[in-house]
């Protein structure tokens, strides 16, 4: 579910898959883009173009899906995955080791399809209490699809055909592996002295949030369009459907990105770019182990690199091989794998409840009041430019907390659409109660309107109390990076989310920290649903929510708590 044409290549890498597995399963693509009627009508697969909400809710309810899988973690998976008469798996858009693969919101789905065991391993060392039991290994289904060869791009008959595939800027520090910027302009240059024939793709996301990225593609763009008319050589600006590139070039650079894994299938040499973000996660693994990782320092030495990596490839007992093995599985069809995964999960399906919690129901829509955002959106943005103006609104990323220095229990969080009051209230109310108790209270929101809220509550109620100093610290944490410069600070013990909202998956997708949904039932809009898979625990009186978890498969169902059978 994803409505950016950009993030088409997602959805590209299993058309062919998807139609080989219809021709013995009810198979179609429900998504929310006019551009994916196209892909899906050339691809020969049935398709459904739906409105999220409301659109989605109606298809999920008539047709009553088995199945569905998703490749990317868009926060409008949200709304799909609420639904609970169906087995919700994680296929991805390709293997990495990209911290990514390894975000806390895997939970969000009751399986992970992976390609092999090296993607287990990942998730196992990262992801705390991940049930190991919800990974099926797939392969790479995408080994067994066919592409032609564009009719544009010419190939040098002795050139050496050297594919350079930069991934993108990334939404955080960590997943910034983009080599576009750093290293982009010396390595194209130095492979067109070498006469190297190249063929230049980026990321379809590059430069997209830095322009400095946007820049640094222009100017290799043109370096390639002047040497091709200058030296009439063929170099390629590559815009064509991905697959092709792996039988007919010769030579990998990329950074920290599904290509290199794609590639790895093909046993050729490759080389990968070592990202100049000091804060870029790069995850232990063997094949960052095993190939050439190299700086920007090293860009004029690319010739000896590209020699060494080709003998070592071609060696007779090649760790390309091995490596192959550890992270696709072993050399059958791909499709078998990924068949077996599918029915396997249908299997599962029919053994779900259907007497009692949401998968006894139909799905109703997500109550969160988005119809009020239009007219309410004026209020806000006036109200959040005088508190920034004032200093009393900045935003977590901006003016990161300082570390505490003190252990941190609980860091709750109330994420929600603005003015949200009928949620808001028994919250603050609680939150002061806590704080009379003498806890230190820390508060994450992503609206100036919660901020607002609560702490009119708490200088009132202080007031009326006899001038008491009951204090709450609020971070402003509107998007994935305040969330995650807000949780490197307090380092809490567990996040309790008091309102179950798509906008919680700014947190939830980190890792260190229990992620508790905390009496969701004080939300007179809330409707149990199997979106409460997302928490390690889900502390609630509602019966039916507590039904609802209890509906979720074993090895994916969170702990269940009752509100006040321990202290918070």
């Amino acid at each position: 579910l994803d409505d950016d044409r950009a993030k088409l290549y997602q959805l590209r890498q299993w058309l062919q898959p998807l139609k080989r597995l219809s021709r013995s399963h009810s198979v179609a693509v429900v998504h929310a883009s006019e551009q994916v009627e196209v892909e899906l009508e050339q691809a020969g697969l049935n398709g459904h173009r739906v409105k999220v909400q409301e659109g989605l809710v109606e298809f999920l309810n008539q047709n009553q899906p088995k199945l569905l899988l998703y490749p990317n973690q868009n926060v409008l998976n949200f709304y799909a995955n609420r639904y609970a008469r169906g087995i919700h798996a994680w296929v991805s858009h390709g293997e990495s080791d990209k911290a990514y693969m390894v975000q806390n919101t895997l939970k969000r789905y009751d399986l992970y399809f992976a390609a092999g065991g090296v993607a287990a391993a990942r998730v196992a060392k990262a992801i705390g209490g991940f049930n190991l039991d919800r990974i099926r290994l797939i392969g790479r289904p995408q080994l067994q699809d066919q592409h032609q060869v564009p009719n544009d791009f010419s190939p040098l008959p002795k050139a050496l055909k050297v594919f350079y595939a930069p991934t993108w800027e990334g939404v955080t520090k960590p997943t910034r592996y983009g080599s576009i910027d750093s290293h982009g302009i010396a390595i194209v240059t130095k492979l067109i002295e070498m006469g190297a024939q190249v063929v230049y793709r980026p990321h379809p996301l590059s430069g997209t949030i830095e322009s400095d990225v946007a820049q640094a593609d222009r100017a290799i763009r043109e370096l390639l369009e002047s040497a091709n008319q200058d030296r009439q050589e063929s170099h390629f600006i590559d815009t064509t459907e991905f697959g092709w590139q792996l039988d007919s070039l010769d030579v990998l650079i990329t950074d920290v990105s599904a290509v290199a894994y794609d590639w790895l299938a093909t046993g050729k040499p490759m080389l990968i770019t070592k990202p100049v973000e000091p804060e870029a996660v790069l995850l232990a693994s063997p094949l960052l182990e095993a190939v050439e990782i190299f700086d920007v320092a090293q860009v004029s030495s690319l010739d000896s690199l590209i020699d060494t990596a080709t003998r070592e490839a071609s060696a007779a007992k090649s760790s390309i091989g091995r490596l192959r093995q550890q992270y696709f599985g072993d050399d059958v069809n791909p499709d078998l794998l990924f068949v077996k995964a599918v029915e396997e999960a249908l299997k599962m399906q029919e053994s779900l409840p259907t007497s009692s919690g949401a998968t006894s129901r139909e799905l109703l829509p997500f109550a969160a009041g988005a119809r009020r955002l239009n007219l309410l959106r004026y209020p806000n943005f006036v109200l959040r430019e005088a508190a920034a103006a004032m200093k009393l609104w900045v935003r977590a990323e901006t003016q990161p907390t300082a570390p505490l220095g003190y252990p941190l229990r609980n860091l709750y969080a109330h994420f929600s659409d603005p003015f949200n009051s009928r949620s808001l209230a028994p919250v603050a109310r609680e939150l002061y109660e806590m704080a009379k108790a003498g806890d230190q209270l820390h508060l994450a929101t992503n609206q100036v309107s919660t901020f607002a809220a609560v702490s009119l509550h708490f200088w009132w109620h202080n007031l009326i109390g006899g001038f008491k100093k009951h204090s709450i610290i609020i971070h402003a944490t509107v998007s994935a990076a305040d969330a995650e410069a807000v949780l490197k600070a307090l380092s809490p013990e567990r996040v309790l989310y008091t309102k179950d909202h798509p906008h919680n998956l700014k947190m939830l997708r980190l890792n260190g920290a229990e992620h508790v949904l905390y009496r969701p039932e004080s939300d007179p809009n809330f409707e149990a649903s199997h979106a409460l898979i997302m928490y390690d625990v889900v502390a609630t009186n509602s019966e039916d929510a507590r039904q609802t978890v209890r509906s979720i498969l074993a090895a994916a169902r969170p702990q269940l708590e009752k509100f006040g059978s321990k202290p918070a």
